[in-house]
């Protein structure tokens, strides 16, 4: 099998890919596998994530990508990285207050509803008040 080196970007200059899928180190044996190589579909199932958000990491150049032989590969070290780079800090917690708030309640403007309970309140007050 003819090897031809191809250059892996966003990966370490020292690092080499073969077409045989396995990635060799500068100066190490070049049967020796150094890094995995991860799929996009490979890296779905790791992280939960669906298959095209993956394919468009790649795209907008997020998550280092390149093609060998045709398939789209990621190095294991690319991953990891763009895995830990956006890490979530959650927001500080408000001081809670000494005493809760508590709401007013306005008076309704509208009139009471025809035939209810408070519209015959309200007419015996005004007949109360009237006699």
């Amino acid at each position: 099998m003819s090897e031809l080196p191809l250059r892996v970007p966003g990966a370490d200059p020292s690092v080499w890919a073969r077409t045989s899928n396995a990635v060799t180190l500068a100066g190490r044996n070049r049967g020796a596998p150094a890094e995995r190589m991860l799929s996009p579909q490979q890296i779905a199932e790791l992280t939960g994530l669906g298959y095209t958000t993956i394919r468009r990491e790649i795209q907008r150049g997020n998550l280092p990508g390149f093609k060998l032989a045709g398939k789209l590969r990621v190095l294991e070290s690319a991953y990891e990285q763009w895995r830990t780079a956006q890490p979530v800090h959650s927001p500080p917690r408000p001081q809670e207050r000494s005493m809760p708030e508590r709401r007013r309640t306005r008076p309704s403007a509208k009139p009471p509803g025809r035939g209810s309970v408070a519209a015959l309140e309200e007419i015996e007050r005004r007949v109360a008040g009237a006699g």
